[in-house]
């Protein structure tokens, strides 16, 4: 299962499971119609430079990524029927439940656990990988499996 950890903070687990939406469909229906997201989960939008909360029934935070996986920006408690679109570089989306994006602007951001040889895996979402190959970890990560990429 794929999770996101803040490499900045020592790859701290930004949340342990981390849905990505990476097809046309999935990243048009996002989080539309769901009642709601688990503690713990977030949606990776990618590539995406911005969202709307039409159709949906609760509030989230929208934390903006660059190619790098920097935060370029967080909006907190966005309510539904509303816009969302960062000003500069974003590459990427991430939707936290309402006041659970425990991350800051200038944090460093990678998703773990997918396999980068995965024939699923896009190109926009490739380079949000914290495992590009074999040992490929970052300093102090703990929460991935670099070393059994192969």
């Amino acid at each position: 299962m794929a999770g996101l950890v803040n490499v900045t903070r020592g790859s701290e687990v930004a949340v342990e499971r981390l849905e990505i939406a990476s097809s046309w469909w999935s990243r048009l229906r996002g989080l539309m119609f769901r009642e709601g997201l688990d503690s713990g989960t977030a949606l990776l939008i990618v590539p995406c430079r911005s969202v709307h909360t039409h159709w949906m029934k609760f509030a989230i935070d929208v934390v903006a990524l660059d190619r790098a996986g920097r935060v370029t920006a967080v909006v907190r408690e966005v309510a539904p029927w509303r816009f969302v679109a960062p000003s500069g570089d974003v590459h990427a989306i991430v939707e936290f439940p309402a006041k659970s994006a425990s991350v800051a602007v200038g944090d460093e951001l990678k998703v773990t656990g997918v396999d980068p040889k995965d024939s699923r895996v896009s190109s926009p979402l490739r380079v949000l990988l914290a495992c590009k190959g074999p040992g490929d970890a970052p300093v102090g990560a703990r929460r991935h499996e670099c070393a059994s990429v192969h």
